[in-house]
């Protein structure tokens, strides 16, 4: 309020300090006080968008077999929309800023094309009838529950064709929360690894804001698919998974301890594996700790993360 009212300043005071930039001082703090931002992020045909469809409550993201999604999708509450945008989902230009979805004049210089949710299957999907390689990213609108608390962005697979491993990398320092999606049934390979560790090192540090938080807590390795492994396998694969984690990529995990100045144990990144399948319907029951996961992070601990940066900020 007093930066908004803020009267008209000279440049300098009297002592040749510089006067604080109100309207600046606003836009940063718009910035901090922003939704968080929940990554979907995996190799090619990992089933990122078939767990985000579920979590949305929603089948709005093109899911399959076979690598679909060709562009970033930028995926945000129906109430959020601009009144000066009327369509759902607006397919935009290489060079758009996912940090400036609300500017009108961006958005409209850097739109390719633009209609309701089919569209996202037609244009931004690698056997949609108008795939365009210049569609970067999918700025879409709608109606989920979840969606109140954060925006979601589901990435291309990396190592898909088409260049997408640079789309896939462009957005690593946008994500607040990272839901790493890795099939079952090669759960956690070399090429996992590679991209995980890549995502971790730009992952926001929560810890470091509040001792009480638990470490990685932001951090999410989900083994999908997991119907095609047997019932009782599903707690032994996520301890080995862990463990491979753990010991390939200890040096990242050593430069959070330094930041945090607590130590990361094996055990701490052992509660962060979850599985999930959305084909049998008697092992969704799985779902519910991924889901309940996310809703108090969402609802608890990152809003005292948030008001904990904008205090200090002010």
């Amino acid at each position: 309020d007093y930066a908004q009212t803020e009267p008209d300043a000279p440049e300098v005071y009297i002592d040749k300090t510089p006067v604080a930039d109100a309207q600046a001082f606003i836009r940063s703090a718009q910035a901090i006080a922003r939704k968080p931002r929940v990554g979907l992020c995996g190799v090619t045909s990992s089933g990122k968008s078939r767990l985000g469809n579920i979590i949305l409550g929603l089948d709005r993201l093109p899911a399959g077999f076979d690598p679909t999604t060709s562009t970033i999708c930028l995926i945000r509450h129906i109430s959020d929309k601009p009144v000066w945008q009327t369509e759902d989902v607006w397919m935009m230009r290489r060079g758009f800023d996912v940090n400036l979805a609300d500017d009108e004049d961006h958005c409209k210089a850097l739109r390719l094309i633009s209609g309701g949710y089919e569209s996202l299957r037609q244009y931004g999907t690698f056997s949609g009838s108008g795939f365009n390689h210049d569609s970067h990213v999918a700025v879409i609108y709608i109606d989920s529950p979840l969606l109140m608390g954060c925006d979601l962005l589901d990435f291309p697979g990396y190592e898909s064709p088409s260049g997408q491993t640079e789309r896939s990398e462009l957005g690593q320092q946008l994500i607040d929360v990272l839901i790493y999606t890795s099939p079952a049934h090669d759960f956690l390979n070399q090429a996992d690894i590679n991209y995980l560790g890549a995502l971790l090192r730009h992952l926001p540090i929560y810890s470091a804001l509040h001792g009480n938080i638990e470490p990685l807590r932001n951090l999410m390795v989900v083994a999908t698919k997991a119907d095609t492994i047997e019932k009782d396998r599903g707690a032994h694969l996520l301890d080995r998974g862990s463990m491979y984690v753990f010991h390939n990529l200890s040096h990242v995990f050593t430069g959070i301890s330094r930041i945090t100045n607590s130590q990361i144990r094996q055990e701490d990144l052992r509660r962060r594996f979850f599985t999930f399948t959305a084909v049998d319907v008697n092992m969704r029951t799985e779902l519910t700790g991924v889901e309940s996961d996310l809703v108090d992070l969402l609802s608890n601990t990152l809003p005292k993360c948030l008001l904990a940066q904008m205090n200090s900020h002010i």
